[in-house]
């Protein structure tokens, strides 16, 4: 008999953090012979979560083939998740408020599981993150031991012994790709928004399958910065990791720069783009992978760079001339950057202008400072995000 249990997450340098609350309910076994068989059980929880768990489980010795653990969450409100969802989003669980229903099932047969998540009308809105109007089935396939044997890591293999850099045709190519995907999918997933300010996600749609022990991600799209995302890729959840090849239409650097306050009037232009992104059991440091972005025509945005965007590549290497700080027009804009082993090295970057075959601007990367940290990147993003929220509700 299970009353006023509780499961809480421990991590390091910080107070644990209550996952489930008030667990409770009576449960019925049998024991022969080593295997410990769990007849149907109701097990309920603080905020109304029921689970229901059957199935059979080796003890005292090394045969996992003989676990067979099926559970089930019926259709139960968000709201009763409150306290692990709140995890996720980083606030505090009374400053979170959740709408909708979701429904679960799990079947684990010695190493490898299987299942799926419903969502239903979905919202989760904190001080820190939104997610709107989440619908759809996914899918949940995997094993929980992948040791060396993931196929994540013969696709970092590939990245390293791969091509020098990406090309526009294989651009090409692979928007072909995404236009043949057919329209039906296994599972899917829609989402009418993800925010974390300043950063938003719209329209969101994703196409999944159940690919042996891993989830196949066989086509996403979005609308962020003014542009359209999409892709496709593979996810083993139980850390294995996630691979994803990322493609960009007409993302706007006027949008991005607008987001961000103290970089606005920067720089603008719209690009496109292919990112090919692998991180290994979900580890930053071990993230490897390679993209290509450049400047494309558009009636709807000038490509302009500011003085001051130039003045602060002050260690770049310049030729740059302007009367009274007037932006300037460039007619080529070119980045590629490499990621390896947690690290972002610019490969090339060049903002530059030509006119009557001469080169009146001339931005480029130096070939001594072209490397940061992936994780210094994210914090000093996060930082900078931080700020504009602390600003915003100052001036409110």
């Amino acid at each position: 008999t299970l009353q006023g249990l509780s499961l809480s997450l421990a991590r390091q340098a910080a107070e644990p953090v209550p996952l489930l609350t008030g667990i409770r309910g009576a449960v019925a076994f049998t024991l022969d012979k080593g295997l410990l068989t769990i007849k149907e059980t109701t097990i309920r929880t603080d905020g109304d979560l029921t689970l229901i768990l059957t199935g059979s489980l080796p003890l005292g010795h090394n045969d996992r083939s003989a676990t067979r653990i099926h559970l089930t969450v019926p259709w139960t409100e968000v709201a009763a998740l409150r306290s692990p969802l709140t995890v996720l989003t980083g606030d505090q669980p009374d400053a979170t408020h959740f709408a909708g229903q979701l429904q679960a099932n799990l079947e684990l047969i010695g190493q490898e599981y299987h299942g799926a998540l419903s969502l239903r009308n979905v919202s989760i809105r904190s001080n820190l993150f939104r997610l709107d109007s989440a619908n759809g089935v996914i899918p949940l396939q995997g094993r929980i031991d992948q040791g060396s044997t993931s196929p994540l890591n013969q696709v970092v293999a590939q990245q390293r012994a791969g091509r020098s850099h990406i090309t526009k045709h294989e651009y090409r190519t692979a928007l072909e790709r995404l236009s043949n995907v057919p329209a039906r999918a296994p599972f899917s997933l829609t989402i009418s928004s993800l925010a974390y300010d300043p950063i938003e996600l719209r329209h969101i749609e994703v196409a999944l399958a159940s690919s042996g022990n891993q989830i196949a991600v066989q086509r996403f799209a979005f609308d962020a910065s003014g542009g359209r995302w999409s892709g496709w890729g593979t996810v083993e959840p139980m850390g294995g990791g996630i691979a994803l090849t990322v493609l960009t239409e007409g993302l706007s650097l006027r949008a991005i720069c607008d987001a961000f306050p103290p970089i606005k009037g920067y720089i603008h232009g719209r690009i496109n783009g292919m990112t090919d992104l692998v991180i290994p059991r979900f580890a930053i440091d071990q993230a490897q992978g390679s993209a290509r972005f450049w400047a494309v025509d558009s009636p709807q945005e000038k490509r302009k760079i500011s003085r001051t965007l130039i003045e602060r590549l002050a260690g770049q290497q310049i030729r740059y001339f302007s009367l009274f700080g007037v932006p300037r027009r460039y007619n080529r804009g070119v980045l590629e950057v490499a990621l390896k082993a947690g690290d972002l090295s610019f490969h090339e970057l060049e903002i530059s202008h030509t006119a009557l075959g001469f080169k009146d601007l001339d931005v480029r990367v130096s070939p001594t400072f072209n490397k940061i940290g992936l994780t210094h990147l994210l914090e000093s993003i996060s930082e900078t995000i931080e700020r504009i929220r602390s600003s915003a509700e100052t001036n409110h």
